[in-house]
């Protein structure tokens, strides 16, 4: 339909990029921003329209990692399952593209972009490349401390009461980088995918001081980095969960009890992902698909192919929009091993049986996850 219309609008391009980027797919979200640059180039279009492919680039390149950065996050301590080469192969596709956006941004004047900047920022913290999230902590002049925080000091810090106005505004003087809510939600989601909790903690002391109540989302983040610590922080991270649900301007979701799950995952194993997603349903919480998702990683890496199978018919039941099955398995439940026999259906295409996924891990992920922004 674009290339029937010749000389799409921008707004186009970046609906089809987005969907690859819900997707996914790494690759694709690669060769449609290409695609849509050749176009613009050919019709000399403004720079507002370079502009908006630029960030919609960045946002959809963020969520197409976020499929393997939260694999990789499971492998953790089991290497011997991790496909290291998958990981290298979409890493690489990632650095060439940031590498081709920086190009369009400097042949733009796009560099001091704001929203430039902090997508930016959050593909290379998606991808490990630490270098600018460390400046950034840097210009933030972030409290250097000289010894390791203990479960007492974080929570000291979340009890903290906010700053005045006053207080708030000889804080923020002089600084060389004053962020909003929504840039420091993002910084944090940035280094807590990290696995930098001291750093997470850094972002929350100055969110106090600059008057900025925490959201659902900066608390989510905060307990994501408890996942990513070695070992994986439980007691913390049902402590954010407790002060979250203390706070009369939130509501405990989903994404709270994923995260969790995460930790109980890389703790305990598939027990733990039951035990997790027991107490989300007691909460009245329906599991969704990223859940089912880290109960079949799991369960692949615990060589538990009864429990894998069973979870990969839910999660197909929950992206084609049936009724909730069965609210997890276990291994002792008597449930149905067969893969849907529907070859030619593109859910089928999408969603290929456990075998044939560890043959084309390209295809294993594509259209897995669940639409929300902040979660796969």
């Amino acid at each position: 339909i674009i290339q029937e219309f010749g000389c799409p609008p921008c707004h186009a391009w970046g609906t089809l990029m987005t969907a690859c980027g819900k997707a996914g797919d790494v690759e694709h979200v690669s060769h449609v921003f290409h695609r849509s640059i050749e176009y613009l180039s050919l019709h000399d279009a403004d720079d507002a329209s370079f502009h908006a492919i630029v960030v919609t680039c960045l946002q959809s390149l963020y969520h197409a990692l976020g499929k393997d950065f939260w694999r990789r996050t499971l492998h953790k301590g089991q290497a011997k399952h991790a496909p290291e080469d998958h990981f290298h192969y979409i890493e690489d596709i990632g650095t060439s593209l940031l590498e081709d956006i920086d190009t369009i941004v400097d042949s733009h004047g796009m560099r001091n972009n704001h929203k430039v900047w902090i997508n930016r920022l959050k593909c290379l913290g998606a991808l490990g490349r630490t270098e600018s999230v460390d400046a950034c902590m840097r210009d933030l002049k972030a409290e250097s401390i000289d010894h390791c925080r203990t479960l007492e000091d974080y929570l000291a810090i979340l009890d903290r009461p906010q700053s005045s106005r006053r207080q708030q505004r000889q804080h923020n003087a002089n600084r060389k980088l004053v962020l909003s809510q929504e840039d420091y939600s993002n910084l944090l989601q940035v280094v807590a995918r990290l696995g930098r909790i001291d750093d997470c903690f850094d972002l929350i002391s100055h969110m106090k001081n600059s008057g900025i109540r925490l959201s659902a989302k900066d608390y989510v983040s905060l307990m994501e980095a408890c996942a990513q610590c070695s070992p994986p922080m439980e007691e913390l991270s049902r402590q954010l969960l407790r002060h979250a649900r203390e706070s009369a301007n939130i509501t405990i979701d989903t994404r709270f009890y994923n995260a969790l799950i995460l930790v109980k995952a890389r703790l305990y194993g598939v027990q733990g992902v039951h035990e997790g997603m027991d107490e989300m349903i007691m909460r009245g919480i329906q599991p969704n698909v990223f859940t089912y998702f880290v109960l079949r990683e799991t369960a692949l890496m615990s060589n538990d192919k009864r429990t894998a199978t069973s979870t990969w018919q839910t999660i197909q039941n929950l992206v084609q929009g049936h009724e909730h099955g069965p609210s997890h398995h276990r291994k002792d439940d008597d449930a149905e091993e067969e893969a849907v026999n529907d070859k030619g259906s593109m859910m089928h295409t999408l969603f290929a049986d456990p075998e044939s996924t560890h043959q084309k891990e390209h295809h294993h992920w594509k259209g897995y996850y669940a639409s929300d922004d902040d979660e796969w």
